[in-house]
C-alpha cells in the first residue's frame, strides 16, 4: 500500500469512528423518545444494531441506505406525537441522517478527504493529526459560509425574524470554526422560535439544512476532542 493511500485511510478512519458514535448516540436518543410515546421502533431498532455491529466500512453504506429510507416513516411518526416537542425528535433523526449521508463514498465528508490527500501528496503540511483537522476546519468553513451565503437566497421561503437574517450575514462571512458552530446553534433557536414545526417541505428543508450543518461541525468538533484525548 502506498504511503499517500495509507494517509488518507487513516484520514478517512480518524473522523469515522467519532462520526459513528454521533449517529448511533442520536437514533438511540430518538429511539427511547419514540418508546416512551408507545410508537414502534422495530425498524429504527434493527439499523441502530446493524450500526452498533458494523465490522467493515464497507458495510456502512448499506445501513445508511436503510437510515435515508426509513427517515420519511419516522417523520410522519414524530408528527403523531403532538404533546413531543418535535422539532427536538426531528433533529435527532437529521443529525444522524445527515452524518451518515456525509460519510458515504461520494459525499462531503470523504470528498474534503480526497482533497486533503492531494494537499498531502503535494507536501503542502505536514500529515499528523493537528494539521488534518485544521484543514478540515478550513474546508468545511469554506462549504458552511456557502451554504448560509444560499439559505440568505432562499428566505422568502419561511418566517424569520430579523436577527435570523443578521446572524445569517455574518456566518455567510465567518473563518472562525468555532464561532461559526457557536452561531448556527443561535441560528436553529431563532429559526425554531419563529417557525412552529410544521410538515411542510419549507419548514423541514430549513431544519434538515441547519441540522445537517449542525452535523458537519460536531463531528469534526469530537473528532478534535478524541485526537487531544489521545495524546495526554
Amino acid at each position: 500500500m502506498s504511503k499517500e493511500k495509507q494517509a488518507n485511510q487513516e484520514l478517512e478512519l480518524g473522523f469515522f469512528e467519532p462520526a459513528l458514535g454521533l449517529i448511533i448516540t442520536n437514533l438511540e436518543f430518538l429511539e427511547d423518545e419514540l418508546q416512551q410515546e408507545q410508537q414502534p421502533v422495530k425498524e429504527l431498532t434493527k439499523i441502530l444494531d446493524q450500526f452498533n455491529e458494523l465490522e467493515a466500512i464497507e458495510e456502512f453504506e448499506k445501513v445508511v441506505a436503510e437510515l435515508v429510507n426509513l427517515t420519511p416513516v419516522l417523520e410522519q411518526t414524530i408528527f403523531k406525537i403532538v404533546d413531543a416537542d418535535q422539532a427536538k425528535l426531528l433533529s435527532y433523526l437529521y443529525l444522524a441522517n445527515s452524518i451518515a449521508t456525509n460519510l458515504k463514498e461520494t459525499a462531503l465528508l470523504m470528498q474534503i478527504a480526497g482533497t486533503i490527500e492531494t494537499k498531502l501528496e503535494d507536501g503542502i503540511f505536514e500529515n499528523n493529526e493537528e494539521n488534518l483537522v485544521a484543514e478540515y476546519k478550513t474546508l468545511l468553513t469554506q462549504f458552511a459560509n456557502h451554504e448560509y451565503q444560499e439559505i440568505l437566497n432562499d428566505l422568502s421561503t419561511i418566517q424569520y425574524q430579523e436577527e435570523f437574517k443578521k446572524v445569517l450575514n455574518i456566518l455567510s462571512k465567518e473563518q472562525d470554526f468555532d464561532d461559526l458552530k457557536e452561531g448556527n446553534g443561535v441560528l436553529m433557536e431563532l429559526f425554531a422560535l419563529a417557525n412552529p414545526v410544521s410538515n411542510n417541505s419549507s419548514y423541514l428543508t430549513m431544519w434538515k439544512r441547519l441540522n445537517n450543518l449542525e452535523g458537519l461541525f460536531t463531528v469534526i468538533t469530537f473528532w478534535e476532542q478524541d485526537s487531544f484525548e489521545d495524546e495526554e
